[in-house]
Order: C-alpha cells, then structure tokens, then sequence
C-alpha cells in the first residue's frame, strides 16, 4: 500500500475543482495549485488573482506497533491564498475566502485520515509567493491530517 499523502492532496483537487466553479462556495478563487513538487507552479500563475496554492509542509511519523511495521503519521497541509498586487491593504477578500474554504474543508477527513485537526488560520502574509510583486492581501490557512501508514504490514 502506498502513502496516503498523494491521494489526499488528490482529494483536495478534486473539492477545489468542484467548489471552485461558477456559484459554489469558492467560485471566488480565479485559480488554484496543488503542489506536489516544487516544479507542479507554472511561471504566471500570479497574474489570475485570487490564487490558491496549496501544499504539504511536511509529514511527520511515529511508529505505533512491534514490530515497526506501522506508522501514524501527520500531514500538515497549507492553503496560501494571494489577493492583490496593489491597491487597498485594509480589503477583506482574502480573510473572506479564507472563511469559505475553512467552511468547506474543516473536518473533511478526504477518506483517508482518521484524525482532522482543526484549521489554523492566519490573515497575515506569512510566506511570500514565488512569484515577484508586491501583495497586499494574502493569508494562509493549515490543516493536520493523521492517518495510518500500514504498507509495511505483512
């Protein structure tokens, strides 16, 4: 059995595929990535403003049986969403869009995880994107998914 990981980020593009079309509750989000690798970002994807990036940060493991054949693992995934290059700082779009995702995400376990923490936000620019310009408007959101790694099992 394969890591869960792909799959879950799978998941996610699927829900932001369907809930990012015209009249669901993302239809806000004129484009999204979701990040495998660091090379999945084509060069002008800053220009289709608001943009959703959405990542892993990392995976931890622990193992949970003897003989070590199981892990629990916990995936923290990261949704960066950039709203502008210029204009008013005090705007509220993307602390709006942030909600709304928040809303749609929060406690969807993707079927794969059996544990979901609940979402970290924050609706300060914390990371910058890989793309140049100044952005006024930006926030990131995190979401910890723990889920059981058992392909070592015989």
């Amino acid at each position: 059995m394969a890591d869960k990981l792909l799959n879950m980020l799978t998941a996610i593009e699927t829900i932001l595929t369907a809930e990012t079309a015209s009249g669901e509750a993302l239809d806000d989000i004129r484009s999204f990535f979701v990040l495998r690798t660091a090379a999945d970002t084509p060069p002008e994807y800053g220009s289709q403003t608001p943009v959703l990036i959405v990542r892993c940060r990392g995976v931890s493991a622990d193992i949970v049986s003897i003989p070590a054949c199981m892990a629990a693992k916990t995936a923290v995934i990261v949704f960066s969403l950039y709203t502008e290059t210029g204009g008013n700082t005090t705007d509220a779009t993307a602390a709006t869009i942030l909600d709304a995702l928040e809303d749609v995400f929060n406690q969807d376990n993707l079927g794969y995880a059996y544990f979901v923490q609940a979402p970290q936000k924050t609706y300060l620019q914390t990371s910058f994107p890989p793309f140049s310009g100044e952005w006024n408007g930006a926030g990131e959101m995190s979401i910890s998914y723990q889920y059981t790694d058992v392909r070592n099992v015989s």
